[in-house]
């Protein structure tokens, strides 16, 4: 019994296993093709600004006739519109929609993702995140701010230094770098938390606070 092999070729990112599947077997179903419409600008500029998704941030901006969004921590991509709410991904089968009021800017923003519907509230003008810029620290300082720090019975945050910057750990995850923006204040890239270092009466490192989703929770240095 032979084997049949096809290889669909396509000038596109979106995703065409679909198509040899069907080529194999014709009970196979064809997705259909997201069509894209154009939006005027101005209605595009309604939907500009930042959403909460939960310790992370939506950045929803547009050039012209294009939307992007980017998500704390990742790439800015652009979105592609089924309507004038509803856009699609196509780097990922994704699908954000924004909630309109009548006039004015968009209320909310929904991702559809995974069969998961997270709902992300727009941020209110003079609230956005300011945008977090690196700056140059001394060695000896980074030093002095590696151990390990108690955020909660058995949870603890490892901080150590990587070349000009720090790495953090929380208990059970992965490792992050840190980033300074001051001489105690960093900031991590990966999701929206910022991290500063506080020194008891005797000038040294006692604790740090982590700040993240609008909480600051201390940590004790316990070591």
């Amino acid at each position: 019994m032979g084997v049949t092999g096809v290889v669909v070729l396509a000038n596109s990112t979106e995703d065409i296993d679909d198509i040899g599947l069907h080529l194999l077997d014709d009970s196979e179903p064809l997705h259909a093709v997201a069509k894209i419409i154009t939006i005027p600008e101005a209605k595009l500029a309604r939907l500009d600004g930042f959403y909460d998704v939960g310790g992370a941030t939506i950045h929803v901006t547009h050039e012209g006739s294009q939307l992007y969004a980017q998500l704390t921590g990742q790439g800015r991509y652009p979105l592609f519109p089924k309507s004038e709410k509803l856009f699609f991904y196509r780097v990922t089968p994704a699908e954000l929609e924004f909630d309109l009021p009548t006039e004015g800017p968009a209320t909310q923003a929904t991702l559809h993702q995974g069969g998961r519907d997270i709902p992300a509230k727009r941020v209110a003008a003079g609230i956005e995140p300011k945008p977090h810029k690196e700056v140059p620290i001394d060695a000896k300082l980074l030093a002095e701010y590696a151990g390990n720090y108690e955020l909660a019975p058995s949870i603890r945050l490892t901080v150590a230094v990587k070349e000009s910057r720090l790495a953090v750990q929380l208990t059970g995850q992965p490792q992050f770098d840190a980033y300074p923006e001051s001489d105690k204040d960093f900031f991590l890239k990966v999701v929206e938390a910022q991290i500063t270092f506080t020194r008891g009466a005797d000038g040294k490192v006692d604790a740090l606070i982590l700040h993240q989703g609008g909480a600051d929770q201390r940590a004790a240095r316990v070591d």
